[in-house]
């Protein structure tokens, strides 16, 4: 009778150990599963990433062109200031002169 409950407990734990191991291999697949999903997610990360680096680089020439039209127009502001004074001056002189031959002060 013993040898039979030794049986029977063999018998037992060897479907026990069957049944967790059947759980563990699910557990696998879905871990597996779960993986596959996060490294595709990823991936799009990494992808969209790409993307946006693209673009920043992209937005960093534009800047710098803007930057460097800014210091062209600066220049330009510059020189038309420099060149407006020197009409104002010269009309001033036209205008005395006018009023002098004119004979007004």
């Amino acid at each position: 009778m013993d040898i039979e409950r030794t049986i029977e407990f063999l018998l037992d734990q060897q479907a026990k150990l069957s049944t967790q191991l059947e759980e563990v291999q699910q557990g696998q697949i879905k871990l597996h599963e779960f993986i596959e999903k996060v490294v595709t997610m990823m991936e799009r990360v990494m992808n969209t990433m790409e993307g946006v680096a693209g673009v920043q680089e992209g937005f960093n020439q534009i800047l710098v062109a803007l930057c460097d039209a800014e210091k062209k127009t600066e220049e330009h502001v510059g020189k038309l200031a420099d060149a407006q004074a020197a009409t104002m001056d010269q009309l001033r002189a036209l205008i005395d002169e006018q009023l002098k031959r004119l004979g007004v002060e």
